[in-house]
């Protein structure tokens, strides 16, 4: 049976190694066959070393992570947390599920408000070597 207290402190080892941006910890609670769904890519990233690459990558840009609150479920996870790079700021949830290691399978990243993801988008551009994108509002 899932042990919600192991589960948790997989996914606090995970926390702290987005607040450090320290890969080899981002890297040990990641499945091998994990799958990243971000809302700044168009598609999913699958695989332990390009998702920890990417995540490794956007938490060292990252000026403020704040976790507000963790639920914990059987065998997932939702964590509600504070963004900040530079005067931009969102808020936002992820949510992960785990293996019976108590490894991340999946790991799906929710963001708002619109304006704030695009904002978000650009800082991470250059680094992602994406295009920066650009919020067009119709009158």
């Amino acid at each position: 049976m899932p042990s919600p207290d192991l589960q948790r402190a997989s996914f606090d080892e995970f926390l702290d190694g987005m607040h450090h941006a320290d890969v080899t910890k981002i890297s040990r609670r990641l499945a091998e066959n994990v799958v990243l769904n971000s809302p700044i890519l168009e598609e999913a990233i699958s695989g332990r070393e390009k998702a920890t690459a990417l995540l490794g990558k956007l938490s060292s840009l990252a000026d403020e992570f704040t976790v507000h609150q963790i639920l914990v479920g059987e065998t997932q996870l939702a964590a509600a947390f504070g963004l900040r790079v530079g005067e931009t700021a969102l808020d936002g949830i992820d949510y992960a599920r785990f293996d019976a290691d108590y490894n991340i399978v999946e790991l799906s990243v929710y963001w708002r408000p619109l304006p704030r993801i695009v904002e978000m988008q650009q800082h991470f551009a250059s680094a992602l070597g994406a295009p920066a994108l650009e919020l067009v509002i119709k009158e």
